[in-house]
């Protein structure tokens, strides 16, 4: 299953959950209702009441049905208020997730080794997947091994680690919980569980209204008071007890529709890194731990399924279990593997060994993923379309060679706001010393005087830097830039469109950046546009237009541009088209195509990706503009590409043959 399956297969999944969740609510309403009835008919009894409809105009039937349907329209509108605060607090994304466990940001200049070690991982693995640098957190509080990673979508996902992993697990393991965890950001898991959370939030709220009553309830010891508190206390017990089966809905509804994403992620973890031994290692460290993977905090029940292991006891055995258990994921990662030798007590010298990193590295198995594979693909460009959304190990090498390519002053500069703000502009400097000269006074004008030396600094350093490498230097620069306030993300916008028109022309690497800091970086995330599931064919001429522009971008020979088109053109399975004139595929033409071509389905989206890569590789030799284009053209339609460069390299060195930063 490729990544553009799984997008349809996401759809799929939301359309159950709401199902489940509207059966679950009802059932609930239900049994609220008739608990209601019998608290009812309690209080009548207490006070003596033979037939309450008496003198009531509308009889005993309405006398009975009343109360049930108050009791039923109560509890759900309960349980969609609650929905609905659910929701509303998640909208700030994985930020909340993490603020609510109590986790603790780390900043990307941190002074901490350990907390460095994590920074650099992360930031290796995301120029490889082709995503944002995550947020990353700390849960400091915990005992256990675990993780989780959250987000509304992958340019806005956090990861979390527990403390331990940060102290105990070596570089192979932290790398491969790393990867485990970006499988679901990239795999566009974390959209679902965010949503999840907040939708079953409702099934828990009416137990939480419960004992709320139950514990303003003032106690009295008067027999006289009985008969008034007696109705009170039933009705906060009963709301309690249903708020418990609202519990056991949203677990059974959890393990229903994520159970099987656990397997997959560990499969793009050991395709990833190739380290298979990397994920079983950090699988049985939490096997034998007396703690295991349980997560102390209050707000783990929550966000349980989010987590790399089990966060909080299953009480309804398999049947709640959101992941599958230990033993079968490591049985499936490395099928050779003796766990009943392992967990043997006399076995704890292997325990020892693993915990100092003696164990030798078996080569075991590959995780069984839950579909075959399809066989690998013919063409260069379908190859490349099959790497969207599934980095491998050759393009995790290829991020961390362009990672230690860097200058170590970028990278230092890159980890604070205003270190990342003078390389973007830096990076937009024009190299005609007028221009330069209006652009350094723009930035004066601007209010960024003080930043002018630090531009100044970075301005040899990012001119020395090779072409391709100015995106990822963007990309490592985009987690300082995310600390900014949503003015100063304004300002800072806005003047690098002024360094973009300080010669009155854009180029295609200026035009690209603003597309992707734009897309990111905007305080006012911009809509996104209604998932109207449309075909190639319905935005046609929109994409013709992209294909044009880049054939004419990597081909200066009209009549080779042409024959680039033509292969585009039939990959998309039209042909006869005359490419658009060059006046017609300017920045803005290109800017409202890519507007057009996010309403694509995932099928129309691949499709016009093989086009794209159809194009780029028709004369096997890939030009920078060309590369920053797609990337452009990915980022529109939300597809994390890993470095087109990476599948191109003959002689790419193996990931432990790269220097490591700690």
């Amino acid at each position: 299953m490729d990544f553009f399956a799984r997008q349809d297969e996401a759809r799929r999944r939301m359309r159950i959950l709401l199902l489940l969740f509207g059966g679950a609510v009802v059932a609930i309403a239900l049994a609220a209702g008739f608990v209601f009835l019998v608290a009812v008919h309690a209080f009548e009894l207490l006070h003596g009441i033979e037939d309450p409809s008496a003198g009531y105009p509308h009889g005993p039937a309405f006398m009975r049905t009343a109360p049930l349907l108050a009791a039923i329209g109560f509890t759900t509108g309960t349980i969609l208020l609650g929905t609905a605060v659910g929701l509303h607090r998640l909208r700030a994304g994985g930020r909340t997730v993490a603020a609510l466990l109590g986790g603790r940001r780390i900043e990307p200049a941190t002074g901490n080794a350990a907390e460095r070690r994590f920074v650099n991982i992360a930031e290796e693995m995301a120029l490889a997947a082709g995503v944002p640098v995550p947020d990353l957190y700390v849960l400091d509080g915990e005992a256990a091994l675990n993780a989780l990673a959250a987000g509304r979508a992958p340019d806005e996902a956090v990861i979390a680690v527990t403390a331990p992993c940060l102290t105990e697990l070596p570089r192979g393991e932290l790398q491969a919980l790393l990867a485990h965890e970006f499988g679901h950001v990239v795999g566009g898991d974390v959209s679902l569980n965010l949503k999840l959370m907040g939708i079953l939030n409702g099934l828990v709220f009416v137990g939480v209204l419960g004992k709320g009553l139950l514990r303003a309830t003032p106690t009295s010891r008067s027999f006289r008071a009985w008969p008034v508190l007696f109705p009170v206390v039933l009705l906060g017990t009963a709301l309690t007890a249903i708020g418990q089966a609202g519990l056991l809905a949203a677990r059974l509804i959890k393990a229903a529709i994520l159970r099987n994403t656990e397997h997959r992620a560990d499969a793009f973890a050991v395709q990833f890194t190739r380290e298979p031994s990397g994920l079983r290692d950090v699988l049985a460290r939490i096997l034998v731990r007396p703690r295991g993977s349980l997560i102390g905090h209050a707000g783990a029940e929550y966000a349980s399924h989010m987590f790399f292991a089990e966060a909080v006891r299953a009480e309804g055995g398999p049947l709640t279990s959101t992941h599958p258990p230990l033993e079968e994921r490591i049985t499936r990662i490395d099928p050779a593997f003796d766990i009943a030798k392992f967990l043997r007590p006399r076995q704890s010298a292997y325990l020892k060994a693993l915990i100092r990193g003696r164990v030798r590295k078996s080569p075991g198995g590959r995780p069984q993923p839950s579909a075959p594979r399809s066989p690998a693909p013919p063409t260069l460009a379908q190859r490349v379309v099959s790497e969207v959304g599934e980095p491998t190990a050759e393009h995790l090498a290829y991020a961390r060679l362009a990672y230690a390519r860097l200058p170590d002053t970028a990278r230092r500069w890159l980890q604070v706001p205003g270190g990342a703000k003078a390389a973007v502009y830096a990076a937009l400097l024009d190299p005609e010393p007028g221009v330069r000269r209006v652009q350094y006074r723009l930035l004066k004008e601007a209010g960024e005087a003080d930043l002018l030396a630090e531009v100044f600094e970075f301005e040899r350093p990012v001119w020395d830097l090779q072409s391709e490498l100015k995106l990822p230097l963007l990309d490592l620069a985009l987690p300082a830039l995310r600390v900014l306030s949503p003015r100063e993300r304004r300002d800072f916008l806005e003047n690098v469109r002024r360094l973009s028109r300080a010669d009155a022309r854009t180029t295609l690497f200026e035009f690209v950046l603003d597309i992707i800091l734009r897309h990111r970086l905007s305080p006012t995330p911009p809509v996104r546009p209604p998932y109207l599931r449309q075909s190639l064919h319905h935005v046609l001429p929109e994409a013709l237009i992209v294909i044009a522009r880049l054939a004419r971008e990597g081909h200066r020979e009209e009549d080779k541009a042409n024959s680039a088109f033509e292969a585009a053109a039939e990959a998309m399975g039209v042909s006869r088209h005359t490419p658009p004139l060059p006046e017609a595929c300017g920045n803005e033409a290109i800017s409202n195509a890519l507007g057009k071509l996010r309403t694509l389905s995932p099928t129309g989206r691949k499709e016009f990706l093989l086009a794209c890569a159809t194009c780029v590789l028709h004369d096997r030799v890939v030009q920078v503009s060309e590369m920053e284009l797609l990337r452009a053209v990915a980022e529109a339609l939300g597809c994390p590409t890993p470095p087109l460069g990476a599948g191109l390299q003959p002689t790419l060195p193996r990931p432990d043959e790269i220097p490591q930063h700690a």
